[in-house]
């Protein structure tokens, strides 16, 4: 019990004016009533000390009853009216209320106890959330920082072996050791590329841009560009547009992209047979939106729904055999759900089938743009401009080394 002091005692009485006030107003209406009410009055006597007992303690709650008691002995004597003892002795039930009063001031004290732990526990929860937060960040920013000082000089290494390999003055054993350094620096300049942009959405550094663009035409460039992928491992790659694209669409083409493409070259790396498919469908919309579903299908091995659970999970594979047989980073996934609720949508879905297939699907409601540019040829007839890709069989291919030090 804290040591009362004249100091103590000011405090006591400025912060607690009210209660003052209106202990002198009881004790006033218990002077007045006392005849009519007598023992009724006992029930503000208990919230008196349980107010007390929870902002100052036990030991207070305490002292509030026996100062209870000696102020309604004192009026009752000063009065002139019967006893308090008299009083208690007429109403046996008073000293139930007593020792009821005794047993809640220890009740409120450790329930108070048990309070102010919670507050302290949740405030220490508050602390290390925070600190564990501000760890994630410097985490994050590291392994940007360091993946970006990698990335330079490998990119520098992959340029120069490409150059050494067309050197026509190699010989065939010269160009076969220079393969794995390419691959394997392509394979880790891939696996950088997504530590980066990964630790990019962590941060919240990612600009999600509103451009207007022909979907039809960025679908056309996506497939074009994977379809070596599919070919090099003897898949089919085929994609759909289902509904009127006849509208240009407003959003973030760079990140469509990025995402749709996560998707299908997941999907290849894990498929041995058969072929992937993309799909793109006007679910609904008006004349202002449209919801497009977007779904990725392949004839993969397929997955069990723990496998499924583990997907979208940072830096972990759907199981330990696919991390020992296709290797990678576990961020692919992660980082395209991530950017399809940058893009507004909700989540990328996943529906399987063990040994048959995968299907990885989202939605978006995108804003609509004006029409498909039409041009005219000078014969009269009209085409659609969109994206594709021709081969010539008397095109000359040319290698092009870019050094850039601020990307």
């Amino acid at each position: 019990m804290p040591i009362l002091t004249v100091s103590n005692a000011k405090n006591l009485i400025t912060k607690n004016t009210a209660l003052i006030f209106i202990l002198t107003l009881y004790f006033l209406v218990f002077h007045i009533t006392f005849e009519r009410l007598e023992h009724n009055l006992m029930p503000i006597t208990i919230l008196f000390t349980t107010y007390v007992t929870w902002l100052y303690g036990r030991a207070y709650g305490l002292a509030g009853i026996a100062f209870f008691t000696a102020a309604h002995a004192l009026i009752l004597y000063c009065t002139h009216k019967p006893s308090l003892l008299s009083l208690f002795d007429k109403y046996p039930i008073l000293y139930f209320g007593v020792f009821t009063q005794i047993i809640l001031i220890f009740l409120i004290d450790y329930f108070k106890h048990i309070y102010n732990q919670l507050i302290e526990i949740k405030n220490q929860l508050e602390t290390a959330n925070t600190r564990a937060e501000e760890a994630n960040k410097i985490k994050n920013a590291f392994m940007a920082d360091l993946s970006h000082e990698i990335r330079n000089p490998l990119c520098s290494i992959i340029g120069y072996a490409e150059l050494m390999k067309d050197d026509d003055e190699l010989s065939e054993q010269q160009r076969y050791m220079l393969d794995p350094i390419i691959s394997n620096s392509q394979h880790l300049l891939m696996l950088i590329n997504k530590v980066l942009d990964f630790s990019k959405i962590e941060n919240e550094n990612v600009d999600i841009e509103n451009i207007e663009f022909d979907l039809s035409a960025l679908i056309a460039e996506i497939c074009s560009s994977i379809r070596f992928l599919s070919s090099k491992k003897g898949l089919e790659f085929n994609h759909k547009l289902i509904g009127n694209f006849n509208n240009m669409i407003i959003s973030d083409p760079l990140r469509l992209r990025q995402i749709l493409i996560n998707l299908i070259s997941n999907s290849i790396k894990f498929t041995a047979t058969g072929g992937v498919t993309l799909e793109c469908e006007i679910n609904s919309g008006g004349n202002n939106y449209s919801n497009i579903i977007f779904r990725v299908i392949d004839t993969g091995p397929g997955l069990s729904e723990d496998e499924i659970n583990k997907l979208f999970k940072p830096y972990k594979q759907a199981s330990s055999q696919t991390e020992r047989n296709y290797g990678g980073t576990g961020l692919g996934l992660v980082i395209a759900d991530r950017l399809v609720r940058l893009l507004g949508g909700a989540s990328i879905k996943v529906e399987s089938v063990k040994n048959s297939r995968t299907v990885f699907y989202f939605e978006l409601k995108i804003k609509n743009g004006k029409p498909v540019e039409i041009k005219k040829q000078p014969n009269g007839k009209t085409f659609v401009k969109k994206s594709f890709h021709t081969e010539d069989k008397n095109e000359k291919h040319f290698k092009i080394l870019v050094a850039e030090d601020n990307i």
